[in-house]
């Protein structure tokens, strides 16, 4: 099965819309963002302290800094803090959305899971919405509520139909393979590898298709998986990761373990800005990155014989290096963005 890292991978962080970019200004909240887009993230924390100690309420500020901050607690600290400040805007929605991965990431499923629930209730429109569904499935299935887990992933699959659905299937297939339901795990692992080939979960998913064989006693499938896989994608991944890894919870007995699955994924990292149906929409977005000084790149996918336009930017080697850019663009650009594989 999956680990919660690799499940992580995926999701993640986000959103596939087009919008607007924000006006930006000399504020010393801008400059923070803009030295931590070129890594200088101690720099960027020292202005934002000065900054806060006279403006301790200014909710991007504070945002911001709960970004920044390296320990969990003190950055969960800042982000009550904007969940106090704010109402239903959209960095009240995010604040919302890092408190409730802080307790994921915690351990503390449970208190996750309440606090995921009532961001579904009072922001039904958000666009983070994917997120909190997805990390409210893991979530649920830290814990060993499969049922509930399913529900959540079949959102992603009905409401996300372009963008979330393929990992939807691949989360229903590891809800089955979870309880040892094997062969609805295959089931449901195949719809992805049927119904979206284009998809980024394509590589993962013949890992997990491979696992759940070789958890039927089907060593020959199993490698044929794998052997699949070897062959469709020969340089391994590339991939991008929204948030941090953390350690699995559950792990199998099977012969062919996620664990492998990654030394097979070779997995390095890009930042997605979005999927567009039309292309003056990604040409857009491309400008807006360009003129940060990175260099954007844009490819097709075919999806339901649709064509959509994707706008990604970087290749990184490491998980932090692609976290660090996602952030630094999202910042900048007062957009979300996900880590995705290429």
């Amino acid at each position: 099965m999956l680990t919660r890292y690799l499940r992580l991978i995926i999701c993640v962080s986000l959103i596939f819309s087009a919008r607007q970019l924000f006006s930006q200004t000399n504020s010393p909240v801008q400059q923070a963002r803009a030295l931590m887009l070129q890594g200088k993230v101690e720099e960027a924390r020292q202005i934002l302290q000065k900054y806060l100690k006279e403006h301790s309420k200014d909710v991007a500020g504070l945002l911001l800094m709960g970004k920044l901050e390296k320990e969990g607690d003190i950055s969960l600290g800042y982000f009550k803090d904007v969940q106090r400040s704010s109402d239903v805007d959209k960095r009240s929605q995010e604040a919302n959305l890092q408190i409730g991965y802080y307790y994921y990431v915690k351990g503390q499923y449970l208190t996750a899971i309440e606090l995921l629930t009532n961001f579904k209730k009072q922001f039904t429109s958000s666009d983070f919405m994917p997120q909190v569904i997805w990390i409210l499935g893991e979530s649920y299935l830290a814990t060993e509520q499969t049922e509930e887990a399913k529900a959540e992933f079949q959102i992603l699959t009905e409401n996300y139909p372009y963008t979330w659905a393929s990992w939807g299937y691949l989360g229903l297939g590891d809800a089955f393979f979870a309880s040892g339901e094997y062969e609805n795990a295959i089931t449901f692992y195949q719809k992805v590898l049927e119904n979206y080939p284009g998809s980024d979960a394509i590589g993962l998913t013949y890992a997990q298709v491979s696992s759940a064989y070789s958890e039927l006693g089907d060593e020959t499938k199993a490698s044929l998986y794998i052997n699949m896989y070897k062959e469709k994608f020969p340089a391994g991944l590339q991939s991008t990761a929204i948030l941090e890894p953390v350690t699995p919870v559950k792990k199998t007995s099977s012969k062919i373990k996620s664990g492998d699955a990654e030394k097979f994924l070779k997995v390095s990292y890009t930042v997605q800005l979005g999927v567009f149906s039309n292309r003056e929409y990604a040409q857009n977005l491309m400008a807006q990155v360009k003129a940060l000084g990175l260099k954007p790149y844009l490819t097709n996918k075919v999806i339901n014989d649709k064509k959509y336009y994707v706008v990604q930017t970087g290749s990184f080697d490491s998980l932090e290096e692609a976290q660090d850019r996602k952030e630094g663009l999202e910042q900048a650009l007062n957009q979300s963005f996900r880590v995705v594989i290429r």
